[in-house]
C-alpha cells in the first residue's frame, strides 16, 4: 500500500505537468510536491487525533487557503519582492 504521502507527491507532480507542459516550474515539482504532501498529512493527523474539530468542507477549505497560494507562489516564481 502507498503512503498517503507518496499518493499526494504523485498526483501533485502530475497536475504540475498538466499546468506547465512547455515550461517547468520554477522549483523542482517532486521537493514542492513532498512539503505539500507533509503539511496536508499533518494537518489530517492532527484532525483525527483533535477528533474532528471542524467538518470536512471546512478542513478542506482551510487547508486550500493554507496552501494554495504558497505553493502556486513556489512554482510560478512569485516573491514578496516580485517576480524572478
Amino acid at each position: 500500500m502507498r503512503s498517503a504521502p507518496r499518493t499526494c507527491t504523485t498526483y501533485f507532480s502530475g497536475r504540475c505537468a498538466i499546468t506547465w507542459p512547455s515550461r517547468g516550474p520554477r522549483l523542482p515539482v517532486d521537493v514542492v510536491a513532498e512539503y505539500h504532501a507533509s503539511a496536508l498529512t499533518g494537518v489530517l493527523g492532527w484532525w483525527v487525533r483533535a477528533d474532528f474539530p471542524h467538518g470536512p468542507a471546512e478542513m478542506a477549505r482551510m487547508c486550500r487557503e493554507m496552501t494554495q497560494p504558497g505553493v502556486m507562489a513556489a512554482l510560478r516564481g512569485i516573491h514578496a519582492e516580485g517576480p524572478r
